[in-house]
């Protein structure tokens, strides 16, 4: 690195190269920053963007329609928790209710907002395990 020392420091920090005694760099501009007819390419659907997409859709669509049944019965099978052969709710637990505003949905079968955010995270996951054993090759 060139380096140039400056015996009479001038008036602010942007124009010296020199603060009292100390040699600052000189800076090159950088070919990049400086080049002002760089073309920058974009691309709207890159490889990482359909397997990241692909990944989460196959993700939601194996829970709506595989998984969710299997899980709704598991649910009922299993009940609510008991103590003493009653609910906690109806033992006067009122926190023990059960978040109607999440579970709401449209959905015929019940997909709701948190089966929505569980099966997109794991389609996210999958899909990053696929980019990132891909990239090995």
């Amino acid at each position: 690195m060139n380096t140039t020392q400056v015996t009479k420091a001038s008036v602010g920090l942007r124009n010296s190269q020199a603060v009292r005694g100390v040699s600052l760099p000189k800076l090159k501009c950088m070919q990049k920053v400086c080049n002002r007819r760089q073309v920058v390419k974009t691309q709207a659907l890159s490889d990482a963007n359909v397997v990241v997409s692909g990944c989460t859709a196959g993700m939601l669509f194996i829970g709506r329609y595989a998984f969710l049944p299997f899980q709704r019965a598991k649910v009922e099978q299993a009940g609510m928790p008991v103590q003493n052969d009653e609910t906690h709710l109806e033992a006067g637990d009122r926190l023990a209710e059960e978040a109607t505003f999440v579970l709401q949905t449209k959905d015929p079968a019940g997909f709701n907002l948190v089966d929505l955010l569980a099966w997109g995270s794991l389609g996210h996951a999958l899909a990053y395990a696929v980019l990132g054993v891909s990239s090995l090759n």
